[in-house]
């Protein structure tokens, strides 16, 4: 018979293991839920609506044309400099709703 420090050590290993398990589950649901990045040269609107506000923030995104992904190929309205698309996503993180729509350039 084991005493009760080895059943709650037995206890705890079983448990971090099934954390650990867990938190596998809930990185691949997110990267899987993440929106995929565009294509080079996608221009991309983001609308987001932030707790506690009525106010909707629309962010404009161009891609570089002929960029490699994962890079910073992306140009954010309001922003400096370049971003990648981790970024670009990373901006409104912490919004309630966010829309991401895929936009045509005008000829």
């Amino acid at each position: 018979m084991k005493s009760p420090v080895e059943q709650a050590r037995e206890n705890i290993d079983r448990l971090q293991a099934e954390l650990s398990y867990a938190q596998q589950v809930l990185r691949r649901a997110e990267e899987e839920a993440k929106p995929k990045e565009p294509a080079a040269g996608s221009w991309v609107r983001i609308l987001a609506t932030f707790p506690g506000g009525r106010k909707t923030y629309t962010y404009l995104a161009l891609r570089v044309p002929e960029s490699p992904a994962r890079t910073d190929s992306w140009y954010v309205t309001g922003k400096a400099g370049k971003y990648t698309w981790e970024d670009v996503l990373r901006l409104v993180r912490h919004a309630e709703t966010i829309q991401i729509d895929r936009l045509r350039p005008l000829n």
